[in-house]
């Protein structure tokens, strides 16, 4: 906040998602102005911007959001201190676990660095592993939904939490199934085709648009195609 204060934040990334948030707390999820397109779906999934929306109802400022960030970023501690006490049986484990969480230098530069949807997902996580260790699957299942909203990417990490439940926790091999092909699935269809979609007009849609991620790797030579295909791959040996 102090660096708020000093005009010592970016438009790009608060700026950006205070205008996303107040749009969505207005009716208008996912839109902007200060991204490449107006449409915040051609670059990134943050559904979980339109269940902070909300919060803009009662004080619509760019300090809401650095405020709930390192409430959400704190709020870690507490699975921690829960799963270590556990794990390790000793009653100081707990709050020393608890102190290395709120301590932990990368913690406190992604926090440091404006607001991100991406980073409360170190807190998902977090009561994720400490529920899925109590083996309660209806709050995993919660938290892992939660963090599928706020990035495309992390569901490739969904993914292979779902195959480390069933590995480590014993959960049925069909539910970690499940959430394999959720994560991979969600990770595929919004870098394969929502954001070809939402990008490019329908009337001049390309099926070959569809593997491109940016418009730097279109000019490099459509780097995805070339990925998936084998003759190409010494190339990037």
């Amino acid at each position: 906040i102090e660096r708020y204060h000093r005009y010592n934040v970016t438009g790009y990334d608060l700026g950006l998602f205070t205008q996303m948030t107040w749009n969505a707390s207005r009716g208008h999820p996912m839109q902007g102005t200060v991204a490449e397109y107006d449409n915040f779906l051609a670059l990134h999934a943050t559904y979980i911007i339109m269940l902070l929306a909300p919060l803009f109802w009662i004080w619509a400022d760019p300090r809401t959001l650095l405020i709930v960030q390192t409430v959400i970023l704190a709020a870690g501690a507490w699975p921690i201190a829960r799963l270590s006490t556990r794990v390790l049986r000793k009653p100081r484990a707990g709050p020393l676990f608890a102190l290395l969480w709120l301590l932990y230098p990368a913690l406190g530069w992604i926090n440091r660095w404006d607001f991100h949807p991406i980073a409360l997902t170190a807190m998902f996580f977090a009561f994720a592993f400490e529920a899925a260790d109590r083996r309660a699957w209806r709050q995993t299942d919660l938290w892992l939904l939660l963090a599928l909203l706020s990035k495309e990417d992390v569901g490739l990490a969904v993914a292979f939490f779902g195959v480390y439940m069933s590995w480590e926790y014993g959960r049925r091999r069909a539910a970690g199934a499940t959430w394999f092909i959720i994560g991979i699935a969600w990770f595929v269809i919004h870098m394969g085709v929502v954001y070809a979609m939402v990008r490019i007009p329908l009337k001049r849609f390309d099926p070959e648009d569809l593997l491109c991620r940016s418009r730097k790797w279109e000019r490099d030579g459509r780097l995805y195609q070339d990925v998936f295909k084998i003759k190409k791959w010494k190339k990037y040996l």
